[in-house]
Parts: C-alpha cells; sequence; structure tokens
C-alpha cells in the first residue's frame, strides 16, 4: 500500500507537475502586450539615436536604436504612461497608452528641442496624470491646448474655476485668503502694486497664455510675498511657422430687439518667423546666427454691463478718450521677440494694458453716476529673459524688467480743487401735522443729486527688477536651486476725501494722504529637491529684505506727523528694524 502510494507521488512530482507549471506559463504570457514605435525630432523629423523609453511606475524600458526605433515586450493588460527623454528634448510623457493581450500598440513620438538643462520641462500628450509624487506642493498646470477649450477672458476667469478658488466681486480668493494675498508672476516677474497689493493695471488675454500655474499650498523658498497662492504665467513665443488667430465675440449682433448688455470682445493673435531682421540683415550681409520669432496679441472687451452706468466715462488722460466707449473698457497688447541660438535664448517682452470703468460704486450715487468717479488703471511691462544651458544638468534664468501700476480715479476728470460739495435735496416734500397745520418740509431720500463723489485718487509705482536663478540637476535624485532678486520701486500716493473742506495753510480736504517713498527690497533663497525611493524632501532657506528710506522713520520719531501711531508700534518698529547703507 504504501509503495503504491508513493509510486503516484512520484509520477506527480516528475510528469504532472511539470506539466501543470509549463500550461500556466504560458497561459501567462500569452497574456500579456507590447508596445513600439519610433522617437523623432519634431522640427527636422530625423531619428533620435539613444532616447529613454521608460513605462512610469515599472522596470520595463528601452533604448532607441540608430533608426530611433524602440520596443517593450512583456507588459500586462492595461493603461501606462510612458516617458521618453533625452539630453537636448523636452520630455515627453504620453498618459493613458492602452495595452491589450497578444498585440502591439504602436507609439511614435516626436520629441521638442529645448535650451534647459535636461529634465526641466515636461510635456504631457493625453490626459494628465491625476497624481503626480515628485511634487511636494499642491500645484495645478494648465496649458494652451486646455485654455482653448473654456469660456473666459482674462487670467481670473480661469482661475476661477481651479479647486480651492473661488471668484467674488471680481475679486480672486484662494483657500480663503484676500485678494491681495496671492501673487502674480506674468515672464518671471512679479506683478504685484506695492500700495494695494494687488495685480491691476497689468491685464492679459487668455489667448496670450501658454502656460498657467497656480500653487495653493507647500511654496519653495523661490517664492515670498504670498500667503495664499501664486499664479505663474508663461506667455506664448512665435514658432518656426507662421500662425495666427482672429475672434470676434458680440451679444448684441442681430439681437437689438432682445436685453443685451452690449458687449463686444475682439482678439488678434499672431506669430512666426521674424520677418524684417531675418531679411533685412542678410541683405546687407549681416548674418544673426540662430533663430529669431515674434509673438503678438491685441485684445478688447468692452460693455455696457448689467449695473447702472454714467452717460460717459471720462479717464485721467484726454488721449485716453476713444477708449472709453462703454461702462466696462478693457484693452491689452502683448509683443514678444524670441532668439534662440545653440544653449541660449533671449526674449523681450512689451505688454500694456488699460482699463476704465466705474468699479463698485456706492448704493446712494446710483442716481447721480455722472458725478461719480472714472477709474483708469494703466499698466506697462517690459522684460529681458536670459535663459542659458551650461551643460546637461545646469542651467541660468536672468531677469531685467520693469513694471509701472498707475491708478486714477476722479469725477469727470477734474482736479480735486474743482469739486462740488455732494447733497441729497431732492425730491422737496411737505408734510402737514393735522390738526395744528405745522408743515414739515423733507428734502431727502438717500440718493445725492447735486456735487460730486467724495473723493479724488491718484497714485503710481515705477518698479525696475533684476533677477537671477541658477538651477543643477546635481544627481538624479538630487536637485539645487539658488537665486536673488533685487528691486528699485519709486512710488507717490495722493489720496483726499471732501476736497471741498479745503482750509487755510497746507490742507487738501477733509482728509488727505500725499506722499513719495522710494523703497528697495529683495531676496535671497537657496532650495534642495532630494528625491528618494517612497520619500521626497524639499528644503529650503530664503532671506527677504526691504529698505523703507527715511520718510519711515520720519513717521515713527515725528509724534506730530502721526499721531494715530500707538507707543508700543513706534517701540516694535524700532526693535524689529535695523540701518543698512546709514538709511
Amino acid at each position: 500500500m504504501k509503495l503504491t502510494q508513493r509510486k503516484y507521488y512520484h509520477a506527480f512530482i516528475f510528469v504532472i507537475l511539470p506539466l501543470l507549471l509549463a500550461f500556466t506559463s504560458s497561459s501567462v504570457f500569452a497574456q500579456t502586450g507590447s508596445i513600439r514605435g519610433r522617437v523623432i525630432d519634431k522640427e527636422n523629423n530625423e531619428a533620435v539615436i539613444g532616447a529613454n523609453v521608460i513605462i512610469k511606475g515599472t522596470y520595463k524600458g528601452a533604448a532607441t536604436d540608430i533608426n530611433g526605433n524602440y520596443y517593450i515586450p512583456g507588459l500586462a493588460p492595461g493603461d501606462y504612461d510612458v516617458e521618453v527623454s533625452s539630453i537636448g528634448y523636452k520630455i515627453s510623457l504620453h498618459t493613458g497608452v492602452k495595452v491589450e493581450s497578444n498585440s502591439v500598440t504602436n507609439l511614435d513620438i516626436e520629441l521638442e528641442t529645448t535650451v534647459l538643462a535636461f529634465g526641466q520641462e515636461v510635456v504631457v500628450v493625453g490626459k494628465k496624470p491625476l497624481f503626480q509624487p515628485d511634487l511636494t506642493s499642491s500645484l495645478q498646470r494648465i496649458n494652451s491646448d486646455e485654455i482653448k477649450g473654456k469660456i473666459a477672458n482674462n487670467i481670473d476667469d480661469l482661475l476661477e474655476h481651479q479647486a480651492g478658488i473661488v471668484k467674488v466681486d471680481n475679486e480672486i480668493h484662494i483657500r480663503g485668503g484676500r485678494a491681495d494675498e496671492n501673487l502674480y508672476i506674468i515672464d518671471r516677474v512679479a506683478t504685484k502694486d506695492p500700495l494695494t497689493g494687488r495685480s491691476y493695471g497689468v491685464f492679459l488675454s487668455v489667448d496670450a497664455i501658454d502656460e498657467l500655474e497656480v500653487i495653493t499650498g507647500g511654496f519653495n523658498a523661490e517664492y515670498g510675498q504670498a500667503m495664499s497662492g501664486i499664479i505663474e504665467v508663461k506667455t506664448k513665443e512665435g514658432g518656426q511657422e507662421y500662425h495666427g488667430s482672429v475672434s470676434v465675440k458680440s451679444d448684441h449682433i442681430g439681437m437689438e430687439k432682445i436685453r443685451n448688455f452690449n458687449t463686444d470682445a475682439v482678439e488678434i493673435s499672431l506669430g512666426g518667423p521674424e520677418p524684417f531682421i531675418s531679411k533685412i540683415f542678410p541683405a546687407l550681409g549681416i548674418k544673426i546666427p540662430g533663430s529669431l520669432t515674434f509673438f503678438t496679441n491685441g485684445y478688447m472687451f468692452l460693455s455696457d454691463t448689467y449695473l447702472p452706468h454714467a452717460s460717459k466715462l471720462i479717464p485721467s488722460v484726454r488721449k485716453y478718450d476713444p477708449f472709453a466707449k462703454r461702462q466696462e473698457n478693457n484693452w491689452s497688447s502683448l509683443f514678444k521677440l524670441t532668439w534662440k541660438y545653440k544653449n541660449t535664448k533671449i526674449s523681450g517682452i512689451y505688454k500694456r494694458s488699460l482699463q476704465i470703468n466705474q468699479g463698485g460704486f456706492k448704493y446712494s450715487y446710483m442716481n447721480w453716476l455722472d458725478h461719480y468717479n472714472t477709474i483708469t488703471w494703466e499698466g506697462i511691462q517690459t522684460n529681458l529673459l536670459l535663459t542659458h544651458s551650461f551643460n546637461t544638468r545646469t542651467f541660468l534664468e536672468a531677469d531685467f524688467g520693469r513694471v509701472f501700476i498707475n491708478k486714477h480715479s476722479a469725477v469727470q476728470g477734474k482736479y480735486f480743487d474743482e469739486y462740488e460739495i455732494a447733497n441729497d435735496l431732492y425730491p422737496i416734500q411737505y408734510l402737514v401735522d393735522f390738526p395744528d397745520g405745522d408743515i414739515t418740509v423733507w428734502n431727502r431720500d438717500g440718493f445725492y443729486d447735486t456735487g460730486d463723489a467724495s473723493n479724488w485718487h491718484d497714485h503710481y509705482s515705477d518698479t525696475w527688477t533684476l533677477k537671477a536663478e541658477l538651477t543643477s540637476q546635481i544627481s538624479s535624485n538630487n536637485r539645487l536651486k539658488t537665486g536673488f532678486t533685487t528691486e528699485f520701486t519709486d512710488m507717490q500716493v495722493i489720496d483726499i476725501d471732501d476736497p471741498w473742506l479745503k482750509g487755510a495753510g497746507n490742507s487738501f480736504g477733509g482728509s488727505w494722504d500725499i506722499y513719495r517713498v522710494k523703497p528697495r527690497a529683495g531676496d535671497f533663497y537657496i532650495q534642495d529637491k532630494i528625491v528618494y525611493e517612497g520619500m521626497i524632501i524639499n528644503v529650503g532657506l530664503r532671506y527677504d529684505y526691504m529698505i523703507l528710506g527715511r520718510l519711515a522713520s520720519d513717521i515713527i520719531n515725528n509724534m506730530n506727523v502721526s499721531p494715530h501711531l500707538s507707543k508700543k508700534f513706534r517701540e516694535d518698529f524700532k526693535n524689529n528694524t535695523f540701518k543698512i547703507f546709514n538709511r
């Protein structure tokens, strides 16, 4: 009996078990698929040799051969993210690549050249991954292709559709913070008005945006002056082929009998190789190496909105009268010239915007808006941007630019000494008290009907910025970034309330602020991103400074100039600040 059992046991071990294993193995391998394709240069269609093709989240991958071909076998059925990289090119991430059993998925890939160090630019093809494990901040990114599918006119319209962001009274609030706690960065330069803390005056249409990035938490050391969110915008560049677009929107063409807001929006964009220098200079015997491209954009938005409005808006400068045709008037223009040669890229940018409206008026002036303030916001931004790669791991970004912002608010273009006192005189009502016959005259209904609104305001800020950042991929798991920023600002403020109450001496009205300051500010930072298996460490150090100038010290030291400041505030200011360069 025991011998018979042992005989069957040996038969199972040496005959049946190998057959089962062979059958199981063949079944498993029969259920796998593969990916093959070719990697080429997008500009010249030539094969990219030695490009790395990796299946994200696995250990599988391949390198392209002399013809740019690659083949990755043995993939279980499912959806994969395929990352393709090569020195001198942007990383290309193809998401949602479907692999089926017993089949070959063909995936041909075009790589775009870049002057940045390896790994600094990523092009996503397909749907973006829901989770990016290498990010240590809360970040949302929108590219130009995604923007095309959205109904939006400006940056704020795009932002209000992002998670954690709401738009209330035309103001953007991130994570419940105030509107002045956000920092807008356009082409690597901050556009924050130092007086209001907001980015009014620098208006940019969505068709000029190449990429919009919103950081709502976990700021790196390179960012400062923001508590709620960072909004960073990169504008478009011209390519090697001419491209353009024209957009016209209206709510009243052929619809005059239907209620509308008399709104018109027109946008024109054009980009491509620069046509003049590339032809004129060679004709003169001057040859410029590299490529020179341009991009230009113009935008107009006019509307009478849904609110009551004045019969005519009068802007701060008479030459702007043709741009104030309706209640809401937004104008912007952008011109960008980009030169690329080997590992260097230089861009010259000029942006200008003009906004004319009445803002949010007080309810008591609803019937008297011809004598309410017209607000003129003007913004001018000029930048010179340099990007240079020293090698495949290290590159430099340097910026030199100017941001000028001006806000003017006045009634009918008047100077403050031309204002007339505002009164509520009509309608006149006579109330008879029976049976005594006493008559009471009542001449107020809560709405002004004579005189002018009570405020006159004008301020400007003129900021020059020099900024440089050096990034180096020290190793595959260690990236170091350091930089500095220095700013020089000239700011003047004139704000007068109830100017008809001006008295003897130097009084300008019931209350007023008039000053001009020239503060200096800047920062230094260094940050290091270290990647280990299952862990990412992002550590940084940042130092910010501000030189307020003598005016601030005079206000603190002179009780007659600032009697409303408490003694403790003055002591804290003296204890927490120090002189630099004897200022």
